[in-house]
């Protein structure tokens, strides 16, 4: 009986040490997550296409678009389009849609000129904000159709806009707009836990925005994949400007193009979620 307990207990130890090896060897075998450099250039041609859910419903899309660089009033520029439209259901409740242009100077990574088309309902507005970085000075000047417009002309390039005014205002060096501001942090090189500052202009005002972001870690989608990421949380009265709440979250790919494969933001009208619709599949089933 005493030799049973002995064998008994010793396999016990055994047990026990081999576990507790075990458990070390698989937590060192762990890969380490860590945030690589980023790309130096943006890719012509890159179309990153959204499904934008409300309450976990779809209700539209939004489109981001390196078009291709341009000169802008001297500078070599990309060509950053954006398209947001909502779809046949969302239409009932608020039927707006944009279309924008960003131009990011390629050398300086500064915003120069932002395009803003907007229809909501039969109203249809042109918005051209000229960003002069060295005189420090943000002209935005507003046009609505001369013509009476059917929906599906209101974006076409030979409708004839009639001038209605415009505004200036001081800038800091480097702002950007809405569109720019992403791709620019794209480009920036950061470090996963620290933070990111911007000036951005958005609504004839100045807005400072200080984006926390945390180290990289492996995020489940439902029926995506799991993705090693790291998120961006913006603090900054802007976002309580355009949501009706402080609440918005991006989350990013580790690489190097920094994908912004998922984005959540609370809204006074309920939860919002835009997630990338072609996913990096080198990141799933990490």
């Amino acid at each position: 009986m005493l030799t049973r307990r002995i064998i008994f207990l010793a396999a016990l130890v055994f047990l026990a040490s081999n576990t507790l090896a075990y458990a070390q060897n698989f937590r060192g075998s762990k890969p380490e997550l860590s945030l690589g450099p980023p790309q130096n250039r943006l890719t012509t041609g890159e179309t990153l296409n959204y499904s934008v859910e409300w309450l976990g419903i779809p209700v539209g899309s939004v489109v981001f678009k390196v078009e291709g660089i341009e000169e802008i009033k001297g500078h070599r520029c990309y060509h950053l389009s954006v398209r947001t439209f909502p779809n046949k259901f969302f239409k009932k409740f608020y039927d707006v849609e944009y279309r924008l242009s960003s131009y990011l100077e390629v050398d300086s990574s500064r915003s120069r000129q932002y395009i803003k088309y907007r229809r909501l309902g039969n109203k249809f507005l042109k918005t051209v904000i000229d960003l002069d970085q060295d005189k420090k000075m943000a002209i935005s000047t507003f046009f609505v159709p001369k013509d009476k417009l059917q929906i599906e002309d209101c974006f076409l390039k030979d409708i004839n806009w009639v001038y209605q005014g415009s505004y200036q205002a001081k800038i800091p060096v480097n702002i950007s707009d809405l569109v720019s501001c992403l791709y620019s942090f794209r480009l920036a090189n950061i470090q996963g836990g620290g933070s990111y500052k911007a000036n951005i202009f958005y609504s004839l005002m100045v807005w400072h925005i200080e984006m926390k972001l945390s180290k990289p870690f492996i995020k489940d989608i439902h029926k995506k994949g799991s993705f090693c990421v790291f998120s961006l949380f913006p603090y900054s009265r802007l976002a309580h400007w355009i949501l009706g709440k402080h609440e918005l979250r991006a989350y990013f790919t580790c690489d190097s193009k920094r994908l912004p494969i998922l984005m959540e933001f609370k809204t006074n009208i309920g939860p919002f979620r835009a997630i990338l619709k072609d996913l990096p599949r080198k990141y799933a089933g990490i």
